[in-house]
């Protein structure tokens, strides 16, 4: 069923959903150019817009969603070769291998590309923002660029602007930019979409929604929002309210969600305990056997659900609402669903997603068993950047894991970035110490002695290697 709901949340004349052809007709030209970057922030329409270009382009389509765990390069490398894989299966062949370089892994992509013959193929890199700021991944994602073939088009969609443009791009004309002011909705799609929706305020009510679509400042998410039928009271309530436009997104929420049936809104909270919906995940681990045709009555109230491969994702703005609200209404069952998400995937090993799901189900427990369990070998593996995830979430909660702490250190340690090295290597101790760990105990001696070493602070040293002895 889920490719069924994918091909209609695509298609023509979805309900709530328009075409906007101004829009479309620019991303035809991304074939002209190396690098399409669609740029805004969150409820731009970005995906949405890019999936009804993918739906009629005549080019090849390979479609990758980012996620955190792709801030590691060796993740980020493994997922593009499965976004391939839909596409091309024999790409599976060519999984990295330990220790291959950043530009080994992209050369690899795009010889493996360049193999596919004279075909045009779209490669769509989505929520690519969440690689900002690890070095690595926007090394790798700079690298990609560098050496797409020349009948292979990448198109990424981010929150942000990630620095991987080089200026000799932009001088060749290679770069094909879609931001904030292209992607707001005109007037006229304004009109289209009300008539889609089918608003039709009472009279006293038409000049205050005027009010608010205008506050929306064209803004796509806030827009399918604010013309939903609304009271006349809550119009009221809310047209003169202050703020930026996003700051109605969650009274407009609100009001959506309370228009909902009581088994659509206790769907709409369980499953956004997921950050990907697939029927097993749904039937087995939220218990929810009529999990499908609910997802199904979401698409077509089109309540803010895309498709990702493999499934299907709220909004992230729409997700994070939810979140929210069940966590306030319902906070035992809010842990509930998150633990069993986390069992779900714990028994088939999908470690990267088990623990965050721990972490909010205030399962501190098994969420630093796990982590104890993985984190050197995750520290082995190059992913660095989920151990520090995984680090802050939990410290930030006031749990503290030695090995996590002590794999950090050595992270940061590797870049040089001394303080905060010396900072988780200082909390490591004092777990190694409070559990009695001799073997955490000798390994943060040993790191604190290379630490004071390249800091050139050799009589602290040589006071350490005294201590070891």
């Amino acid at each position: 069923m889920i490719p069924d709901i994918v091909s209609r949340i695509t298609a023509k004349g979805f309900p709530n959903i328009i075409e906007r052809p101004r829009l479309l007709e620019q991303l035809e030209r991304a074939l002209e150019h190396r690098l399409t970057y669609i740029s805004a922030p969150p409820g731009y329409g970005k995906t949405t817009l890019s999936l009804q270009f993918a739906a009629q382009t005549h080019a090849t389509v390979v479609w990758h969603v980012v996620d955190e765990t792709q801030r590691d390069v060796f993740n980020l490398q493994f997922q593009a070769l499965a976004a391939l894989a839909e596409t091309f299966p024999d790409v599976s062949a060519r999984e990295p291998a330990p220790g291959i370089s950043i530009t080994e892994m992209t050369s690899s992509l795009s010889d493996f590309l360049r193999s596919q013959g004279g075909q045009d193929i779209l490669y769509f890199l989505d929520d690519a923002h969440h690689l900002q700021g690890s070095q690595s991944a926007e090394t790798w994602l700079s690298s990609f660029i560098q050496s797409l073939p020349r009948r292979s088009h990448l198109v990424v969609i981010s929150r942000v602007v990630l620095d991987v443009i080089e200026p000799e791009m932009i001088a060749r004309h290679e770069v094909l930019p879609i931001g904030i002011q292209t992607l707001r909705f005109t007037p006229d799609e304004i009109d289209l979409l009300a008539d889609r929706v089918g608003t039709t305020p009472q009279n006293g009510a038409r000049a205050e929604m005027e009010a608010l679509v205008r506050r929306m400042e064209g803004w796509p998410a806030g827009l399918m929002l604010a013309l939903q039928p609304l009271s006349t009271e809550f119009v009221d309530s809310t047209v003169f309210g202050v703020g930026a436009p996003s700051t109605l997104f969650d009274a407009l929420a609100r009001n959506m969600l309370g228009s909902q049936s009581p088994i659509l809104r206790d769907f709409l909270f369980a499953t956004s305990t997921l950050t990907r919906m697939q029927p097993e995940i749904m039937i087995e681990a939220l218990q929810m056997p009529n999990a499908m045709p609910l997802l199904q009555e979401v698409v077509e109230r089109n309540l803010f659900v895309m498709p990702v491969p493999g499934g299907m994702m709220y909004h992230g703005l729409f997700r994070d609402y939810l979140q929210r609200e069940y966590q306030q209404r319902d906070p035992d069952r809010y842990r509930l669903h998150h633990r069993n998400a986390a069992r779900w995937y714990e028994s088939r090993y999908l470690i990267d997603e088990a623990v965050p799901q721990y972490i909010a189900a205030e399962s501190y427990g098994d969420a630093v068993r796990l982590v104890e369990l993985y984190a050197r070998t995750y520290y082995d593996q190059g992913r660095v950047e989920t151990l520090r995830r995984w680090n802050s979430e939990l410290t930030r909660d006031g749990v503290f894991c030695g090995w996590l702490l002590y794999s950090c250190a050595l992270g940061h340690a590797e870049r040089l970035e001394y303080d905060e090295a010396r900072a988780n290597l200082h909390q490591a101790e004092r777990v190694f110490a409070g559990q009695g760990d001799q073997e955490g105990i000798a390994r943060g001696m040993l790191l604190r002695g290379h630490l004071n070493l390249l800091r050139a602070e050799y009589e602290t040293t040589i006071s350490t290697a005294e201590v070891m002895r």
